[in-house]
């Protein structure tokens, strides 16, 4: 996949939590893989639609979405607060949002869904793609988290 596609989940992704959470993030080596697989507890997936096709989700620890939505609601939460999933739904639209206003600069357009949340230790990202899945992990506060996009092109 062209570095120009990839480069603007990278930024959107960094941007995101430094403005929405405060948090600084490292960036992993990204890579291709055959399949959406979740990787953590709490995962926010968008689909899209229009110039590109498919689905870009965000896959994090408990801990860390935990942290997400505390520092969305400026207070304490406990692991099974209803917010946690909506945090994580809302970060994924942001990262998304953020991919989108740097493809618009490069003539690709597309329309966001609304996230859909999966969670819990062992849950599935039922997403089925002819596409290769781009992952690229991150670490925020030492702990890893994932950005996966699976996208198709229409040609021009």
């Amino acid at each position: 996949m062209d570095v120009r596609l990839i480069n603007p989940f990278i930024s959107a992704t960094v941007e995101a939590l430094r403005t929405m959470a405060g948090l600084e993030v490292v960036r992993g080596r990204p890579d291709l893989e055959r399949q959406f697989v979740a990787r953590a507890d709490v995962s926010g997936l968008i689909g899209i639609t229009g110039d590109v096709k498919g689905a870009v989700a965000l896959s994090f620890p408990l801990s860390l979405a935990r942290r997400l939505c505390e520092a969305l609601v400026g207070e304490t939460v406990l692991d099974d607060d209803p917010g946690i999933p909506d945090a994580v739904g809302e970060l994924a639209n942001i990262v998304t949002g953020g991919v989108k206003r740097e493809y618009a600069k490069m003539g690709i357009s597309f329309q966001l869904s609304v996230p859909t949340l999966a969670v819990g230790p062992r849950h599935q990202i039922l997403y089925q793609s002819d596409q290769p899945v781009l992952v690229i992990p991150f670490h925020a506060m030492g702990t890893p988290f994932w950005v996966q996009a699976a996208l198709k092109f229409d040609a021009r």
